[in-house]
């Protein structure tokens, strides 16, 4: 519990003062008085104590919550200040934190007492009498007694399991957070994200009109108006369509058996459905991917018309090295991205699954779970260090849904609850990765899809010669002196541009026809106490207008 030292008795008086919306600047000789502080030292290291004419301003932390004036912090510094009233002032100041310290203290007891408060509604109507009470003292500073209310709150509602609900199980305490917290939390961002992008959208309009051009009658003079290249003109042209991962691959799925070509490597796979297309004088594929698990395999065209001749002639081609095969509907970006999940706490993929779906049941069932970046091998770590760098405790998981609107609840809600903690999320697009190979140290395939067989050192670019390398760096794919596998290489960074370019227009148009769906992207999870929401809903306004702008300042 969090133990703070009663704050000195100030020889200067507070200012009584009306609230005011913006902040006064700090005078420049202003000094920070913290509340376990005695004395402060003024700008010349004179203490200000021990000059009582000329009191230096003083500023002080113990102003951290009810809706108090911003120049309530600050002392009155000038030498003709009554010191007659300052005492009647201090007197009246110190019986009203009396007061106020035995209200809060009363509350701090009746929250303790398990016999009073035994549930969470009795809880919630505890919370409201505390907000209640820093209202009404709004003026003053808050207490030790104000703070150790709020941490019996924060206590009861850890130990929740001593007043579980009536005929209910008890809850573990993520779900506890879940169901009172997050839903309400939810409900208010998705409001605000609506709000702050009509705002937006109104922005823009309003700077098009400004920048339309004004039409003219050219047709007096002989001339032609001027091509409109204003931003009202580029903004008037329909959005591109979002791209559908079925107009980039092809999904075959087998039904049956599946066919023995499927069980080689992947090169071998490419090389043999590529013979038999040259040989029908139809497009070649750039590359196939397997999908371990599953009866299917990816097949990926160079082009959208490669793909579209391909889907066309499929009862051509397909019998004679795919046979059994047929074209399934690709998932449309289903794919959530959770990121910063420690390595240490994932024991293994399987066990992540069943965490995501017991912690996120709103989200449906996690269809697979595959690492964005695998958790490096021992040798890899031992690599990382040599070379003077930190190895990465942590990465990003790709979660795939059971549909795309169970991804829109997630981003909506910015977070889900996954091993114990609550990472952030956002869209996930598996097929617009930086892909490398640790074989040829070539971008653009992995080291299943190379075709060569000798591989090379990812420090010097020469045939490997194992983990210590000590000649010069020289990276094959720009040519600069760096590893192949450096992420300051610019053909990496180019690559990988295009890529973060080509997720956010996706991301954005996604977005877009999320917040204009009819039926919505959230749905609304277990109804809390009607008596509970309403005073969560006031604390979080109070922390708002009061903690929010000290935190601004002191930052």
């Amino acid at each position: 519990m969090r133990q703070l030292a009663e704050p000195p008795t100030s020889t200067s008086p507070p200012i009584q003062s009306t609230p005011l919306r913006a902040v006064p600047p700090i005078p420049k000789d202003a000094q920070i008085l913290h509340p376990a502080t005695s004395a402060i030292s003024g700008p010349s290291g004179v203490s200000a104590t021990s000059s009582p004419h000329r009191p230096a301003p003083q500023v002080t932390l113990r102003d951290l919550s009810g809706d108090i004036s911003a120049t309530s912090l600050f002392t009155d510094a000038s030498p003709s200040a009554s010191f007659g009233n300052n005492k009647k002032r201090a007197k009246k100041t110190r019986v009203k934190d009396s007061a106020k310290k035995e209200e809060f203290l009363k509350l701090r007891e009746r929250i303790l007492d398990e016999s009073e408060t035994n549930s969470l509604d009795s809880l919630a109507q505890n919370l409201a009498d505390v907000i209640k009470l820093m209202k009404g003292y709004r003026t003053s500073a808050p207490i030790v007694a104000n703070w150790e209310a709020l941490d019996a709150i924060t206590e009861r509602l850890v130990n929740h399991h001593t007043f579980p609900r009536t005929g209910d199980d008890k809850e573990a305490f993520s779900t506890i957070v879940t169901r009172v917290v997050a839903t309400p939390v939810k409900e208010l961002a998705t409001r605000v994200e609506s709000q702050a992008k009509a705002i937006i959208s109104l922005t823009k309009t309003v700077e098009s009109l400004k920048k339309a051009p004004v039409l003219t009658d050219c047709s007096a003079q002989g001339t032609s108006p001027k091509p409109d290249k204003s931003y009202a003109r580029a903004a008037s042209k329909p959005a591109p369509p979002i791209p559908h991962p079925s107009d980039e691959r092809i999904l075959v799925r087998f039904d049956d058996v599946m066919p023995p070509l499927i069980d080689r490597e992947h090169h071998e796979i490419l090389r043999e459905i590529n013979v038999h297309l040259a040989s029908l004088k139809l497009p070649e594929l750039m590359y196939t991917q397997k999908r371990p698990g599953t009866s299917t395999i990816f097949i990926v065209p160079k082009t959208k018309e490669d793909l579209a001749t391909l889907t066309e002639h499929w009862d051509v081609w397909a019998p004679g090295t795919l046979p059994g095969g047929r074209i399934a509907p690709v998932a449309q970006y289903c794919y959530l991205q959770v990121n910063g999940v420690p390595f240490s706490a994932v024991e293994s993929l399987d066990d992540v699954a069943k965490s995501f779906e017991e912690r996120n049941p709103a989200l449906g069932k996690a269809l697979s779970i595959s690492w964005v970046n695998k958790p490096p091998s021992m040798e890899k770590i031992a690599s990382i260090a040599g070379r003077g760098h930190k190895p990465p405790t942590a990465g990003s998981l790709f979660i795939r849904l059971q549909s795309r609107e169970y991804v829109d609840r997630a981003v909506a809600a910015g977070r889900v609850i996954l091993v114990g903690m609550a990472p952030t999320v956002q869209r996930g697009f598996p097929h617009l990765r930086v892909r490398q190979c640790w074989g040829c140290l070539k971008f653009g395939h992995s080291r299943a899809q190379c075709g060569v067989k000798t591989e090379r050192c990812g420090g010097c670019g020469k045939g490997v010669h194992g983990l210590g390398c000590t000649e010069k760096p020289n990276c094959i794919n720009c040519g600069e002196a760096h590893r192949s596998d450096s992420y300051a290489c610019p053909t990496r960074k180019r690559i990988a541009a295009q890529l973060n370019q080509r997720a956010a227009d996706i991301c954005r148009a996604l977005d877009e026809a999320s917040i204009h769906n009819k039926n919505g992207t959230t749905t609304e999870s277990d109804q809390l106490p009607p008596i509970l929401l309403a005073h969560l809903a006031a604390g979080r306004a109070s922390f708002s207008n009061s903690f929010a702008p000290r935190l601004h300042e002191r930052s």
